[in-house]
């Protein structure tokens, strides 16, 4: 089946998508798929998980392939829940704690499973879900974001899902102080926060202190302009400069983040690398206990592809052919799975291409994920798969064991 073209979205003022990424590590837009494992199994072969939320465009990756054979050191099956400790010394007694409490969150990868774990130990607990997931705000962006459905928000209520239209941006800034009150709503009520999702900055962003560089259009505009006669080379150059160490996290050919850096620099008088002090030692706002989900290389990697599967034959590309006759914002474009079939309406592009480009994309994404949380010393993590123990496991963590 081949995807009718379709008339091509008007450019935007600024070509490359905000990414609610960090912004201070090199992109890396594209993956190799992995030549020892068909991209789409046949289904007969694999049993299909139930969908997990998807994630937002593509984020800068680590030094290291936490997917890599050679990098992804996972503890052994007597140690299948890593010990780390938060920034803050834990108290004796939590009363003593004067900070707001307790927050449970769930982490790690596309296709890890946080979803399904997430309803299981919030049913358990009597706790209340707030989504950490970028693109779960987009209404109408169901199937490719594996959105929890209405009977599993019936089981467990959800924050912060279905909150703009696609047309709408909506950018991390925009979410922090929202999440925040829905935490402050749910502890308010004498229920437990489970703050559950796979993008970093967003999560970081909520339980952090983290301040968030100021924008003016105008500024950016013109240092947009001025990349336009002089080139963008001369604007790296200038930020090789003054900020050495955001111009070693930016590749010399991303033109948004180039300028993003040197408009917070004006405008703030302040280097760009110097907003990273909550990434580099991040401190909770909350008394805070985080598992982080790592199915390991392969499972990770046949999950991804299963999953996608599972979106087309959900109707995904139905979806995506709804949304292509509707304004849509640069973020939500962007979206794994949304991206990839949209540009394949207007290119004409076989469907199974594009879906074979949404797994790359994916397993790509998957892999910086576990990069952003892997730096994160409050995480714990397991590699139990799916099932009852990795329940029981979850609520010994948070203390309902």
């Amino acid at each position: 089946m081949t995807i009718p073209p379709q008339p091509p979205a008007p450019p935007g003022p600024h070509p490359e998508v905000p990414d609610p990424a960090e912004p201070f590590l090199p992109d890396r837009s594209s993956e190799a798929p992995d030549a020892a494992e068909p991209v789409l199994p046949n289904l007969a072969r694999h049993e299909v998980p139930n969908p997990t939320r998807p994630a937002p465009p593509d984020r800068s990756p680590g030094p290291s392939d936490p997917l890599s054979e050679t990098a992804h050191q996972l503890p052994g099956p007597s140690d299948q829940l890593s010990e780390a400790a938060d920034p803050l010394p834990e108290a004796s007694d939590p009363s003593s704690d004067p900070r707001p409490g307790p927050v449970l969150a769930l982490v790690g990868p596309t296709a890890a499973g946080k979803t399904e774990l997430a309803l299981a130990v919030a049913e358990r607990l009597g706790a209340e879900v707030v989504s950490a997931d970028a693109m779960l705000v987009y209404r109408g962006m169901d199937i490719g974001t594996a959105k929890p459905t209405p009977e599993e928000r019936g089981r467990v209520p959800h924050h912060l899902v279905d909150l703009v239209d696609p047309g709408e941006e909506f950018s991390v800034a925009r979410f922090q102080p929202l999440a925040r009150a829905a935490i402050a709503e749910v502890l308010g009520r004498g229920r437990v926060p489970l703050l559950v999702g796979g993008s970093g900055l967003y999560f970081q962003a909520v339980v952090d202190e983290f301040v968030f560089p100021p924008t003016d259009p105008a500024v950016r505009a013109r240092l947009e302009t001025e990349a336009a006669e002089v080139g963008l080379p001369e604007l790296y150059r200038r930020l090789t400069l003054t900020d050495p160490p955001a111009a070693a996290r930016i590749q010399p050919g991303n033109l948004r983040r180039t300028v993003r850096a040197l408009e917070v620099m004006e405008l703030t008088g302040r280097p760009f690398s110097s907003f990273r002090v909550a990434m580099d030692a991040p401190v909770s706002r909350y008394r805070l206990t985080v598992l982080g989900l790592d199915p390991g290389p392969e499972l990770l990697r046949a999950r991804v592809a299963e999953r996608v599967e599972a979106m087309a034959k959900a109707g995904l590309v139905e979806e995506v052919r709804r949304l292509a006759g509707r304004p849509l914002s640069r973020t939500a474009r962007q979206a794994l799975g949304y991206k990839e079939l949209l540009d394949a309406m207007e290119q004409g592009t076989p469907v199974p291409e594009a879906l074979e480009a949404v797994v790359r994309r994916t397993r790509a994404y998957a892999r910086r994920q576990l990069a952003w949380f892997r730096r994160d010393p409050r995480v714990r993590w397991s590699t139990l798969p799916p099932g009852p123990e990795r329940v029981a496991l979850a609520l010994e963590l948070f203390g309902k064991g």
